[in-house]
């Protein structure tokens, strides 16, 4: 059972991995290797978070804190993949000032560039720098790596044995998506529901749904997927709920009045048809998601495989 993992870049694809994955191997230790790994990337994480913010806020003319000049002193003087203490420290300092927590709430208004999980590390990032930091498993999960190339992760599951493979989002990585087709039996296909009011990281100008909407009529509408079964994922529910209450949709989508823009169901639903219309496959399922909910992550993927398995079978002629 080869399921595909498709979306545009950051709609979090690779935390859902990550976390079928963790379920399936029944650990969610990591292996020295992948400690290593994991210590870097968030701190790399942390690092390039407060690199973006800084950068955005001067190409915005926003007033900054003199200590601003040292931090990106310190951050430049570094290997990329290490932070100090001392580093970490004014990074804390930093963030923790009033002219840049001012301008990271207004960064969508601003137009700021920064990472979705960039609150996590710079609220942590004193932890980040301890020389004996060890990631857990939430770490990980918040942790951002790029996805470049094709990730498998093989398992078995009630009996079955199920390969999910996991590409890069980002535009110059679609190209690769036509290897990974060889006897796939369905695709998940992830939004992120709160990139309703952000830009495209690879231009700065499209919109993010707009361009997940685009996709999803592509892919979906693409005789290699004709006779494959879809799953679609509205993700990140929990960002979407909480951004609505202060950005209601009806601010930026005409067809749904301010009752509905800031109401989750209404607002959820009216998503929901979006990509219904945009639809151009054959059968589709669809849950709301949030990919960093291990609990949540088990019971849909219980419910992918049954979608699935009974395709399948409909497809061979036996009925469940």
């Amino acid at each position: 059972m080869k399921i595909l993992l498709l979306g545009t870049g950051d709609s979090g694809k690779s935390t859902f991995f990550k976390q079928v994955r963790a379920i399936h191997s029944g650990d969610k230790r990591l292996s020295a290797a992948e400690t290593k790994k994991f210590i870097k990337v968030l701190r790399q994480n942390v690092k390039f978070s407060m690199q973006s913010l800084i950068t955005s806020c001067k190409e915005r003319k926003c007033d900054l804190p003199k200590l601003t000049d040292k931090v990106e002193a310190a951050i430049a003087a570094e290997d990329p993949e290490q932070l100090t203490e001392e580093t970490g420290k004014l990074i804390d300092k930093l963030w923790k000032d009033k002219a840049i927590q001012d301008a990271y709430k207004k960064r969508q208004e601003l137009k700021i560039h920064v990472p979705t999980n960039a609150e996590y590390y710079f609220e942590h990032v004193l932890r980040f720098s301890e020389p004996e930091f060890t990631p857990n498993f939430e770490d990980i999960m918040m942790s951002k790596l790029k996805t470049t190339g094709v990730q498998e992760a093989r398992f078995v599951s009630d009996g079955n044995d199920v390969v999910l493979v996991d590409v890069g989002g980002q535009r110059s990585e679609r190209r690769k998506w036509l290897h990974c087709l060889d006897d796939v039996v369905a695709i998940i296909y992830m939004c992120a529901m709160d990139d309703y009011d952000s830009m495209l990281e690879e231009d700065g100008a499209t919109n993010r749904l707009q361009e997940s909407l685009e996709l999803f009529t592509t892919v979906t509408g693409s005789a290699y997927f004709a006779d494959k079964g879809w799953i679609l994922f509205l993700n990140k529910k929990d960002l979407f709920q909480k951004k609505i209450k202060e950005k209601p949709l009806n601010k930026y989508f005409t067809d749904i009045d301010a009752k509905g823009g800031n109401d989750y169901d209404r607002a959820s639903v009216y998503l929901l048809d979006k990509y219904k219309k945009a639809f151009q496959g054959k059968q589709i399922q669809h849950h709301f998601t949030c990919a960093l909910d291990t609990d949540q992550c088990k019971h849909v993927f219980n419910d992918v495989k049954e979608f699935v398995l009974t395709g399948i079978l409909n497809d061979l002629g036996i009925c469940l």
